[in-house]
């Protein structure tokens, strides 16, 4: 829970950053950033909800292998562990415009 507030704090200041400098920008390029910042938004909330479905997808198939442990379920969740690696791989990458072919 802790983490989240400070998520949270940080967009806030990122997006008070942007709102200062919408005051000294004409009409049409304040509805410019408004739409920016709402595409951002719609960007990041997406991201969120893909990040915390594979981690909790990744937690769960951990559990099942700790409660039963099980070639199959150690399977599982390496699976689990190795689509997350992937994701984050891609989605750190493309932050800085890399692309991962494998």
């Amino acid at each position: 829970m802790a983490k989240r507030g400070v998520k949270e704090v940080i967009v806030v200041l990122v997006l008070i950053g942007v709102r200062s400098a919408i005051l000294a920008l004409p009409a049409t390029d304040q509805n410019e950033v408004e739409v920016s910042e709402s595409m951002a938004r719609n960007f990041l909330n997406e991201l969120e909800n893909d990040i915390l479905e594979i981690n909790y997808n990744t937690t769960l198939q951990s559990w099942n292998y700790e409660t039963n442990i099980t070639d199959d379920t150690l399977d599982m969740r390496n699976d689990a562990v190795d689509d997350q690696s992937r994701f984050l791989k891609v989605q750190n990458n493309s932050r800085i415009g890399l692309t991962v072919t494998s």
